[in-house]
C-alpha cells in the first residue's frame, strides 16, 4: 500500500485524545467541567498536535454512573451546556482541523428515561419490549447472571412484576436489541449527531449490546482475583457477552456511519482476546468496527517483553484490512504512571512515562491519549467522603472506585488547579505542587512538551513513517523492546529500554539520533548504550 497521506483515513494517522468533560475545564464556575471549557482550550489541544478529541458522554443523564445512565440519546446534559454551544465547538474545532467523536451508549439507558417506565409499566404497553425482561417470582431470578458491579444481574420490579436486566448499576436497564424498534431509534439517534457534524462514535462495551434470546446460563469459570467477591467473575460469559447477533449489529452500524463521509466507529470491545477484537472489525472484510479499543496494556507489568508480547499478537492475527490501536489509560482504570512507579519513587515513575508515551506515539496503529497522561496526572486516593463512583462507594475500602483517574485536569498552581474558581466537583488531589500544563510548557525537558515531539514526529517526519509505515519487531538484549518502523526507503528504529540497568543495543544499520526520552542526547552509529528507563528513535542512515 502506498504511504501517501491522502490516501490513508484520518482516524489511521491520527492521535486521538479522550475527555472527561466534567473534569476537562469550568468555564462558568459552577464546579463542573463543560463544553464552552473544553472550547476554550481547543489551542492547548493544537499546541499539543492531537488530531481528535473523544468525549465520554454529554447527554442528558440522572449521573448515577456520570452520562452512562442515559436519560435521552438526542440532547446536552444542562450541566455541560447546551445545543448552541455544542455546535459551537464542532465548527470551532473543525476550523483548527480537529475532529470530534462522542461517547454513544446503546446498551443501556437510566431507570428514568421515559422509554423505561413505560416499559415497566405493564407487561402489553408499546414499549414492553424495548428492555430485557424475563418472568419468575420475587428472589428467584431466570438465572444466574452477574452485574459486573457486583450481586445479580436481575433486579425484580414491583410494578411489572417481573425481573429486568442491568449489567451493571441496577439503575441501568439494558435495552432489548432482539427488537427492530430498539435498533431503528438507536440508528435514528446516531444519524442526529451525524448530522450535526461528529465524526464518529466511541461505542460503549459493544461486545455486550445483546444476550441471548433464551437467557441459558453461563457456565461457571473460577478467578483467583476477584470472584470471591463479584459473581460475574466466577463465569464464563457465553450468553450475555460476545453473542453471534452482535457482530451484524456492527455491521448495520458500519453501513450507517459510512453512509456519511469521512466517519468512524471506535468501539469498546472489553476483552484482551485478539481474535475477538478482529471479529468485531469485521475480520478480513473490514466491515465491523473501524477501530477497537485493546485493553492488553493496561494489565501488564513492567516488562518490555510483556510489551513485546502484547503487539506480537495483534501484529500477527490483524489481517491486513485491520488496523490496531493502543491506549494506556482511560476513564476506568487507574492512570499508567501510577501503575508504573514503584512505591516511594516518583523520578522512576517519570522515566518510565517517558518510555511509555514513546512506544504508545511510536507502534502501528491509533494511539489513544487520556486527558493529564501528557503532564503525568497520578491516579488520586480520593477520600472516602469525597467519592462519587457508586462501585466505589460500595466496595470501600476493597476497591476505592474509579474516581481517582478522573480528577480535575491541573492546569495551574492556582487554587483549584486552573480547573474552577471554586470546589469542584471532585477534589484535584492532595498533591499541591503537583504536575500542571503551566509548569511544563516551558520546560524544554517536561514530559508534556515529549508528548508534543512525538506529536510532531508522527506527522512531520518523511513519509510519515510513524503513521503509516510497516512494524517489524527486532532482536534486543533482556529488558529492551524494540521494533522498527518502516515506509518506502524510510526507516525508524524505536528502542526502550524497560530496565533499571544500562543496555546496549546493535542497530541493523548506521543510525542516527533523532529524539531520546532523557533530553539532550546526540549520538550517530550503529551500537548505542540506553540508559535505563530510557527511549530512543533513531533515523537509519544507510
Amino acid at each position: 500500500m502506498s504511504t501517501r497521506q491522502e490516501q490513508w483515513p484520518w482516524w489511521k494517522t491520527a492521535v486521538i485524545y479522550q475527555i472527561y468533560p466534567i473534569s476537562f475545564q469550568d468555564s462558568n464556575n459552577d464546579g463542573y467541567g463543560d463544553l464552552e471549557g473544553i472550547r476554550s482550550q481547543i489551542d492547548y489541544l493544537v499546541d499539543l498536535g492531537v488530531d481528535a478529541i473523544w468525549l465520554n458522554p454529554i447527554n442528558p443523564s440522572a449521573m448515577m454512573d456520570f452520562g452512562y445512565d442515559v436519560l435521552l440519546h438526542t440532547g446536552i446534559n444542562p450541566i455541560f451546556g447546551n445545543e448552541v454551544g455544542f455546535d459551537r465547538l464542532v465548527d470551532d474545532l473543525h476550523s483548527r482541523d480537529i475532529k470530534l467523536v462522542l461517547d454513544f451508549v446503546p446498551n443501556y439507558t437510566s431507570d428514568k428515561h421515559p422509554w423505561f417506565i413505560e416499559s415497566r409499566s405493564s407487561q402489553d404497553n408499546p414499549k414492553a419490549d424495548w428492555f430485557v425482561w424475563a418472568g419468575g417470582r420475587k428472589g428467584v431470578p431466570p438465572n444466574h447472571w452477574g452485574s459486573m458491579f457486583g450481586g445479580s444481574a436481575w433486579q425484580w420490579d414491583e410494578i411489572r412484576r417481573q425481573y429486568y436486566y442491568h449489567k451493571y448499576l441496577k439503575e441501568m436497564p439494558t435495552l432489548n436489541w432482539h427488537n427492530p424498534e430498539v435498533r431503528k431509534v438507536m440508528y435514528d439517534a446516531m444519524r442526529y449527531w451525524l448530522d450535526r457534524g461528529v465524526d464518529g462514535f466511541r461505542l460503549d462495551s459493544i461486545n455486550e449490546i445483546i444476550v441471548d434470546k433464551h437467557l441459558r446460563e453461563n457456565p461457571i469459570e473460577l478467578r483467583p482475583d476477584l470472584s470471591v467477591f463479584i459473581p460475574y467473575f466466577r463465569q464464563k460469559h457465553l450468553y450475555d457477552e460476545a453473542r453471534p447477533e452482535s457482530f451484524e449489529i456492527v455491521r448495520e452500524m458500519r453501513r450507517l456511519i459510512d453512509s456519511y463521509p469521512d466517519r468512524m466507529n471506535l468501539g469498546e470491545v472489553g476483552h484482551k482476546d485478539v481474535d475477538l477484537i478482529v471479529r468485531y472489525l469485521g475480520g478480513k472484510r473490514a466491515d465491523g468496527l473501524h477501530l477497537a479499543t485493546n485493553f492488553d496494556f493496561f494489565f501488564q507489568p513492567w516488562k518490555a517483553q510483556y510489551f513485546r508480547l502484547a503487539v506480537e499478537r495483534v501484529e500477527r492475527f490483524f489481517p491486513s484490512t485491520c488496523w490496531p490501536a493502543y491506549g494506556l489509560s482511560n476513564h476506568d482504570y487507574p492512570r499508567h504512571i501510577s501503575r508504573y512507579t514503584p512505591l516511594g519513587n516518583q523520578a522512576k515513575g517519570m522515566a518510565r512515562a517517558r518510555v511509555a508515551a514513546m512506544m504508545l506515539l511510536t507502534l502501528r496503529g491509533t494511539p489513544l491519549l487520556y486527558y493529564g497522561e501528557e503532564i503525568g496526572m497520578q491516579q488520586q486516593r480520593v477520600p472516602r467522603r469525597f467519592l462519587r463512583d457508586m462501585i466505589g462507594k460500595r466496595f470501600w475500602p476493597l476497591y476505592r472506585g474509579r474516581d481517582g483517574c478522573r480528577t480535575p485536569m491541573r492546569w495551574s498552581h492556582e487554587p483549584y488547579a486552573g480547573f474552577s474558581k471554586i470546589l469542584p466537583w471532585m477534589p484535584v488531589g492532595i498533591d499541591k505542587n503537583g504536575p500542571t500544563v503551566e509548569g511544563q510548557k516551558q520546560d524544554s525537558c517536561s514530559l508534556l512538551n515529549l508528548y508534543r515531539d512525538l506529536i510532531r514526529l508522527r506527522k512531520k517526519k518523511k513519509k510519515r513513517v510513524l503513521q503509516t509505515g510497516s512494524y517489524q519487531c527486532l532482536d534486543a538484549p533482556a529488558g529492551v523492546f524494540a521494533y522498527e518502523r518502516l515506509a518506502g526507503a524510510s526507516c525508524l528504529v524505536v528502542a526502550l529500554n524497560f530496565t533499571g540497568f544500562n543496555r546496549y543495543f546493535s542497530l541493523p544499520r548506521r543510525g542516527k539520533l533523532l529524539l531520546s526520552t532523557i533530553p539532550g542526547r546526540v549520538y550517530e552509529g550503529k551500537k548505542i548504550s540506553l540508559s535505563p528507563n530510557e527511549g530512543c528513535i533513531l533515523e537509519i542512515l544507510e
